[in-house]
């Protein structure tokens, strides 16, 4: 680098080699000498030459030649040239310096000024600060005291305090505190004494402090304490600096500490070119020492001063009381370093836990400078350093010391309290910015700049940016890995979690207190299980956001990740981490995993499940679907799931978001407490009507496999009856299990197996409900757990449409079109559409919804909600009398209440029963004893023919001699007989005559044949359609039905009279009327059968008249 300007200005160095002098006792006097000491160089001295050819205009005294002399020197060292000047005018003028600054310099300030300035112009320049500043001082005291106010003076006299500094600085005994001071020390320590060149003694001195005396040990740590404004003070660093200070901090002023911070900046992220290694080691070194004690930071001994006294007044009395030694502790006299046993850094700590109540913004700053200096330096803060040295001897031995905080943070449950505590409030204070954490910041300069240019580095704002920007594509991965590293160090303690320690204190105190004093992961688990009862938005708000990026990453969570690691390593170790796979996989081993580990993800599956902003996969993947179906609902809420659930089937739904949100419905239904809007209003019928079931979901460890839900569930209508807002929330549950049955957990386990068997090949797809439809086709060869289950979901699918999602989706318009006045509920609106199934009117993707459910519901009786309530009684009953055969049998209870339809004893069961038996005529399928027993004789005798609208009834009859089973054959002939005996069950009727029934017999109540004689009786009346016709021949017409329907026809046909004839009656009183009505009714029944009997024996039809009155 060659010789530096302050190196040479003095002339003390020649060619490299220290000039020997004698002590300024002992050395000859050429100077121009008065009474009073020596005013200036002799122009006749070894100076001579010197001034004679660079200071020949400058008139003697008041040290101006001696002035003039030295800066020449200083101008040739500048300019890397050879200094001219004799050695022996080098020493002359060291000599002169020495001898008339270090005593001369007592005469400044009187009135009569004898002796040399210390700086040429000083007393002039500063004469008003002398008046303002230091009234009354003479001598050194005076320029002590103009020193220690060197920030306030004006700018002329700054710059001559200055360069008095700067002189003292590159030879210390100029200073005459220092000569007072340390003499005595210079000559015990000989090899200080020996040192040559700018600051060297002083630097020689600083490394042998446990040698020095009190005296020179304090002024060694004054002029600390000064240097710390100007680096030019401190040779050593600014001599190693020269050119990092040109290059990197050209633009920045001496003084106020500037080029210092400047230097230490830009080291960490050169602009060009790498610092020297030299020089980033002694600014590391000076950077460390200055934050050893407040005194020896100018930005916060100068802006801080008043907070000090306001918040650490007692650390400041206390520190500035105690010795050198007490403060800095002892030293190693190998490596000169101190032990750290010391008191130092108290003041600098204390206002760290104050940051928060600072009064002074500039205050404030510098703090933050601190932070972020110890963020990269864990020795630049004493106090945590020396709590901390034995931990990082056990944990982080041998580690690079810019990732020991890092380190400390991964091991923090391992630490001792007291380490524990001080890196706590560090991390604390460094989650404020993320410009508190250099090395992150360093990491993501690239980051910020392309995705965060305009973000404010305050509040965590600037962090967060480019914490939400991280799966962005083009997202620098070196960032990346920086962040979350810097995540999961932060999260092992919510203190150090910026949000969450601002936002969720009170909430802390309120429900978690004891996890509260236990810290580390014990406060974000107590959270998490409480955030129900979090009430604080803001802290909610936090807590998702934690939960976001700790549901992609599980060692985001680390509360979760220690809890859980042992069992990640036992059942999930071939799973590669990221994307919430370690989740998905804990969770499917939920009864395997610890107590603990359950526990945990519990805790955090709760506050995941309470908005989409808490699930980093939903975040991303449904984004679109939240914008384009939902979006004025607030993605924090619950509700935002909801809205996604509901269309969930819409095409604007990609197929990734779907299987996401059936993912979460699952997990909802695992537990009741994950259900918020569940847990929220039904916790008063959970505790009344499922005391068992709630007691074990209280645990909050997965254990209760959702029994809370599937109990309210079975008692939806005591529910009802007292909680109606309890009752939607347990319905929409029901609904979601009865579209898919894996949502209940039980179900789920007990129908794997099955699964695994029957439906291996089936992958759900679409609305995701491909296994269940897999796994209801296969009804009957399930295992009797898992049947029992699908059975259950089966039969509430067929009891109210509101839980049929399928078919309530195809009959939406043919429900307002048929059945609007129908209530929903006990199955009464699907049982009103599968009465007008076969109307033209009907949607065919509708119609075919009741095909299958008419198949459904042939198979037992649970799956109709009208015969299960109306038929208990005589099923019972026909159960008891063992009329119904094969119980174990699909749709055994169906048959037997239809076989025995005439000895059913309440209406209500008759009437259901009697649609189930028009059902069978109109379609095969929809008796599943039938379809079981003609299976084969329907693929051998009608293949080729579509089934419905009785076409396999009417082939098999066709074909009834080549019928090879007996129980087939035998129920093709029950049928046609249940056809023959009622016109209301008959398909063809039912089918053919709805004009017909509409226009003649509205009125007329099945049973009795009455619907089929009211028919007959019309049959050759204009409007009475061939088709109807012909399919009343397939129906026996009895006698005594027919005689009733004319009887009824004659008495309407009466009131119509009567109605129209109302003045008549009155003139000749209702009495005769009804007489004459009576009469006439009993004749009309008289000739009807009577002419009935011979029409039909005529055209050689058979009227039988049954034993028993006809269904």
């Amino acid at each position: 680098r060659g010789l530096l300007l302050a190196q040479l200005a003095c002339g003390v160095w020649e060619s490299g080699r220290p000039l020997r002098l004698a002590s300024a006792e002992d050395a000859p006097d050429t100077t121009s000498s008065p009474p009073d000491g020596p005013t200036d160089l002799s122009p006749d001295g070894a100076c001579k030459e010197a001034i004679q050819a660079h200071c020949s205009k400058e008139p003697p005294g008041d040290g101006r030649l001696a002035h003039c002399i030295r800066e020449v020197n200083r101008a040739s060292a500048a300019r890397q040239e050879r200094i001219t000047t004799s050695q022996e005018c080098i020493g002359e003028l060291t000599l002169f310096f020495r001898k008339s600054l270090g005593k001369g310099a007592g005469h400044f300030g009187g009135r009569k000024f004898r002796g040399p300035e210390p700086i040429p112009g000083l007393r002039k320049a500063c004469s008003q600060d002398a008046t303002t500043h230091c009234p009354n001082q003479r001598g050194i005291p005076l320029l002590t005291c103009l020193i220690s106010h060197k920030a306030d003076l004006v700018e002329g006299c700054k710059g001559k305090v200055a360069a008095l500094q700067l002189n003292h600085a590159e030879d210390p005994r100029t200073d005459p505190r220092f000569r007072e001071a340390c003499t005595e020390d210079l000559n015990k320590i000989g090899e200080c004494a020996r040192q040559g060149g700018p600051g060297a003694q002083k630097a020689c001195l600083q490394m042998h402090k446990a040698d020095l005396s009190n005296a020179c040990a304090n002024e060694i740590f004054r002029g600390e304490q000064e240097a710390s404004e100007d680096v030019r003070l401190n040779l050593d660093v600014f001599t190693a600096c020269k050119v990092e200070v040109t290059e990197f901090c050209a633009n920045k002023e001496f003084g106020e500490a500037r080029i210092l911070h400047c230097l230490w900046e830009s080291s960490l992220s050169p602009k060009e070119r790498e610092f020297s290694p030299e020089c980033r080691t002694k600014v590391d070194k000076l950077t460390i020492r200055s934050l050893q004690d407040y005194r020896l930071d100018f930005g916060v001994r100068r802006q801080c001063a008043d907070d000090i006294a306001q918040h650490c007044g007692n650390e400041q009395s206390r520190v500035d009381n105690m010795t050198l030694a007490e403060l800095f502790g002892g030293m190693d006299p190998d490596s000169g370093e101190y032990y750290r046993e010391g008191s130092s850094g108290q003041v600098l700590h204390c206002l760290k836990k104050k940051m928060g109540e600072l009064s002074s913004d500039r205050c404030k700053s510098e703090m933050m400078r601190v932070v972020r200096i110890q963020a990269m330096h864990i020795e630049a803060s004493p106090i945590l350093y020396r709590k901390c040295k034995a931990d990082i001897e056990t944990h982080c031995k041998g580690l690079d010391p810019t990732r020991l905080h890092v380190c400390l943070r991964q091991h923090l449950t391992e630490l001792s309290e007291e380490c524990k505590s001080a890196e706590i409030l560090q991390g604390k204070v460094e989650s404020t910015d993320m410009t508190l954490k250099p090395a992150l910041m360093a990491a993501c300069s690239g980051a910020i700049k392309q995705f965060c240019p305009d973000v404010p580095p305050g509040n965590a704002a600037l962090r967060r940016c480019v914490q939400d920007h991280m799966k962005d594509s083009g997202f620098p991965v070196q960032c990346k890995g920086a962040m979350i590293e810097d995540m999961q160090g932060s999260g092992r303690d919510w203190r150090m979690k910026w949000g969450i320690s601002t936002h969720c204190r009170g909430e802390m105190t309120r429900l978690c207190p004891e996890e509260q004093k236990v810290g580390g992961g014990a406060g974000m688990q107590c959270l998490r299980s409480n955030f129900a009862q979090v009430r604080n938005p803001a802290c909610k708000h936090e807590l998702q956001r934690s939960a976001r990026f700790g549901s992609d990453n599980l060692k985001l969570a680390p509360s979760v990740y220690k809890a859980c690691e042992e069992d990640a390593k036992k059942y999930c170790s071939e799973i590669k981490p990221g994307g919430g796979k370690l989740h998905a996989c804990l969770l499917e081993h939920k009864k395997e995993v610890s107590k603990e580990c359950a526990k945990a993800e519990f805790a955090f599956a709760a506050v995941q499940l309470s908005g989409v902003s808490a699930d980093d996969a939903a975040s991303r993947h449904c984004a679109s679907a939240i914008k384009a179906l939902c979006p004025d609902v607030d993605p924090s809420s619950s509700k935002m799931w909801q809205c996604l659930e509901d269309k969930r089937s819409s095409q604007d739904m990609p197929h990734e978001c779907a299987e996401i949100v059936d993912a979460r419905v699952a997990l909802r239904h695992s537990e009741f407490h994950l259900d918020s809007k569940l847990s929220q209003v039904c916790s008063a019928e959970a505790k009344r009507l499922c005391p068992d079931q709630i007691s074990r979901a209280d645990a909050k460890d997965f254990s209760s496999d959702g029994a809370v839900i599937t109990c309210l569930g079975e008692k939806a209508e005591e529910v009802k009856a007292s909680n109606k807002d309890c009752f939607e929330a347990v319905a929409r549950a029901t609904k979601q299990r009865v579209q898919n049955v894996a949502r209940d957990p039980v179900a789920n386990s007990v129908c794997q197996g099955d699964v695994k068997r029957l439906c291996s090949g089936v992958k759900e797809r679409g609305r995701g409900d491909a296994i269940q439809s897999c796994l209801q086709d296969h009804q009957d060869d399930l295992s009797p757990d898992c049947r029992k289950k699908i059975e259950h979901y089966m039969a509430l699918a067929s009891s109210d449409i509101r839980l049929n999602t399928t078919l309530q989706e195809a009959c939406k318009a043919s429900v307002k079109k048929f059945c609007g006045e129908v209530p929903a509920g006990e199955g009464r609106v699907i049982e009103c559409l599968i009465g007008h199934m076969q109307e033209p009117e009907m949607d065919a993707g509708c119609r075919g919804g009741l095909q299958y459910e008419q198949r459904k519901r042939s198979k037992s009786v649970d799956f109709m909600w009208s015969l299960k309530k109306g038929c208990a009684s005589d099923l019972k009953r026909l159960e008891a009398e063992h009329q119904c055969g094969d119980l174990m049998l699909p749709g055994s209870r169906v048959d037997c209440l239809t076989t025995h339809v005439k000895s059913l004893k309440s209406p209500a069961c008759v009437e259901s029963t009697r649609r189930v038996m028009q059902s069978h005529s109109a379609d095969l399928r929809n008796r599943a004893s039938m379809l079981r027993a003609c299976k084969g004789d329907i693929k051998k005798l009608c293949h080729g023919v579509s089934a419905g609208e009785g076409r396999w009834h009417m082939c098999l009859r066709k074909h009834f001699d080549k019928i090879k089973s007996d129980r087939c054959k035998a129920m093709v002939e029950e049928i046609r007989a249940q056809e023959e005996e009622s016109a209301y069950v008959n398909y063809a009727v039912q089918s053919k005559c709805k004009h017909e029934q509409a226009t003649y017999c509205s009125g007329v109540h099945p049973g009795d044949g009455r619907l089929a004689a009211c028919l007959a009786l019309h049959k050759g009346e204009t409007g009475f359609s061939k088709d109807c016709a012909n399919a009343l021949l397939t129906v026996k017409v009895a006698s005594k039905g027919l005689a009733e329907a004319r009887t009824q026809h004659m008495v309407a046909e009466l009131s119509r009279f009567m109605e129209s004839s109302k003045g008549w009656m009155e003139r000749h009183g209702l009495s005769a009327i009804v007489l004459a009505a009576l009469g006439t009714a009993l004749l009309t029944f008289a000739l009807s059968y009577w002419f009935l009997k011979r029409r039909f024996k005529k055209v050689g039809y058979v009227v039988s008249v049954p034993d028993s009155p006809d269904p």
